[in-house]
Parts: structure tokens; C-alpha cells; sequence
């Protein structure tokens, strides 16, 4: 029975074959494929960004620098500056800033602290704009 069905299916497809004529492509289809085959890649790729850019890194180094320097070379006697105008009295008059009272910074580690809290506090915003525009699509 498989092999009538068969026969049946080879002789239709024989009669249709020798109906059909033979098509060809034109003569720039290749071409034509090519030039919309590289114009899909060219649109899909995804081109490298930095979150932050080399004059923003060229800045923040820099300003490092001279932080670095500044410290390093410009450091004076202590004098009254704008943080001795304010009265901190309620928060040394305290139990747990007596019990704390003999552990000191140091002003570098200050700086150090300071400077990674505001860096901190700048790229929080930036990457979640970043996320926020990447899940857009």
C-alpha cells in the first residue's frame, strides 16, 4: 500500500515538474541580498559607550592630582575655619561619643572618606539613568 502511495506521489510530482518552467533570479539579486544583509548588521550592532567619558576621567584624575599635591606640599597650620563656628556641644556631651571619644581620622582619611561619598553619591544617580534609558527599548 506504501509503495502505490508512493508511486502516486512520484508520478504527480514528475507531471508538475515537466508543467513548471525553470525560474531564475534577476541579475543583481545577490547584490541585492548583500546590500540589505549589511545594513541589518550595521543597524543591530551594539557600539561600545562609556558610562563615563575620558575628559570626565581626565578631570577626576587631575582634580586628584592636585588634591594629592595640595595635601602633600600645601599643608599650613591649623586655623579657624567655618566648621569651629558651629556649636557641636550635643553631640560630644554624650555616652557613646565618650566611649568612642579616643578614636581619631586622620585628615587624609577624611579627605579619602569625603571623596568616595561624593563619588558614590554621583554615580548612583548617572547609573540608574543609565539603566533606567537601557530598559527603554
Amino acid at each position: 500500500m506504501s509503495e502505490k502511495i508512493d508511486k502516486n506521489i512520484e508520478e504527480l510530482i514528475a507531471k508538475t515538474m515537466s508543467h513548471s518552467t525553470l525560474e531564475s533570479p534577476s541579475l543583481d539579486f545577490t547584490a541585492h541580498v548583500m546590500s540589505q544583509v549589511e545594513a541589518v548588521a550595521k543597524t543591530s550592532t551594539t557600539v561600545y559607550k562609556p558610562l563615563i567619558s575620558k575628559k570626565v576621567w581626565g578631570l577626576l584624575f587631575g582634580f586628584a592630582l592636585v588634591l594629592v599635591a595640595f595635601s602633600v606640599f600645601g599643608t599650613q597650620p591649623e586655623s579657624k575655619n567655618w566648621f569651629d563656628t558651629i556649636d557641636f556641644s550635643i553631640f560630644s556631651n554624650n555616652k557613646v561619643t565618650n566611649a568612642v571619644s579616643g578614636f581619631r581620622f586622620s585628615q587624609t582619611t577624611f579627605y579619602a572618606i569625603l571623596m568616595c561619598s561624593v563619588m558614590l553619591f554621583i554615580q548612583v544617580p548617572l547609573l540608574k539613568h543609565y539603566f533606567n534609558k537601557r530598559m527603554e527599548f
